[in-house]
């Protein structure tokens, strides 16, 4: 049996004057009495060498001033904590925080190398980690970034994805823009609403390609027969064609209980 693949991974946490204090109760935690966790000097920082079971690697935690480093890997705590005094910021981590700067202030960074992932799960999986791409169609993308935070106005949150074609689930997304006439439908006292534009055709294609996957030999146009022989309505071109691209959802603040609403519009309307 192969091994399960390397893991590394990083988090720094912003404590303040308590730091010192977190990381040696973490210590007397993660260690005992009899049997203290051993420590390291990494990247001229002293840090705490823990174990993980069943081979899932070997983590590393301690502090620089008031920031806790917490990793798995020797090198990923080494990157941390040298990234932290000054050495090249990566390219990925320039690039978003340059988007960052739509934001007045920005209270989070959210990176993903789609194309790192994929390479990972093949190494890990082989064959078979391809089954989740082919399911969504999402193999053309190559990196997601989410910038939150408040502009002007109120809270935000930007998502970017770079791919080199919007297919599959992504294709979904309608090129139309939204319609701001739904959002009449909206009471004041709502606790959110949310509109979209969503390609329905795409959609039903979708499901299509999804179900002869999970389940090859089935057949949706039979269950379509059924469904008409035993209602007289045809799911496809009665009901979901007839659908518009406009989307909007809204949960009512008085009448929690009452659920979500959802607003579509039709063709021809």
């Amino acid at each position: 049996m192969e091994a399960p693949p390397a893991i590394k991974a990083a988090m720094l946490v912003d404590l303040g004057d308590d730091a010192d204090k977190f990381v040696a109760e973490m210590a007397k935690i993660a260690g005992s009495e009899d049997r203290p966790l051993d420590k390291v000097e990494l990247a001229g920082t002293r840090a705490f060498k823990f174990d993980l079971v069943e081979e899932a690697g070997t983590m590393y935690f301690g502090n620089v001033g008031e920031v806790f480093v917490v990793a798995i890997s020797e090198q990923a705590y080494v990157g941390a904590v040298e990234r932290m005094k000054g050495a090249k910021t990566p390219t990925w981590l320039a690039d978003l925080d340059t988007k960052s700067q739509v934001l007045k202030h920005v209270h989070s960074l959210a990176y993903l190398d789609v194309n790192s992932v994929m390479r990972s799960l093949r190494k890990a999986f082989g064959p078979n980690s391809n089954v989740v791409g082919e399911l969504l169609e999402v193999s053309n993308v190559e990196k997601i970034q989410v910038v939150g935070g408040f502009d002007n106005e109120g809270a935000a949150t930007h998502v970017l994805v770079e791919a080199s074609e919007l297919e599959g689930v992504l294709g979904l997304l309608a090129k139309n823009p939204v319609n701001d006439a739904l959002f009449e439908n909206v009471p004041s006292d709502s606790l959110e609403a949310m509109e979209m534009t969503l390609d329905v055709d795409g959609l039903l294609e979708l499901i299509k390609t999804v179900e002869t996957i999970i389940e090859p030999g089935s057949d949706f146009d039979e269950f379509k027969r059924e469904f008409r022989d035993n209602t007289g309505v045809d799911i496809e071109t009665d009901l979901i064609r007839n659908l518009g691209d406009s989307w909007m959802f809204q949960a009512p603040g008085s009448k929690v209980a009452e659920g979500m609403t959802v607003y579509r519009s039709f063709k021809g309307t």
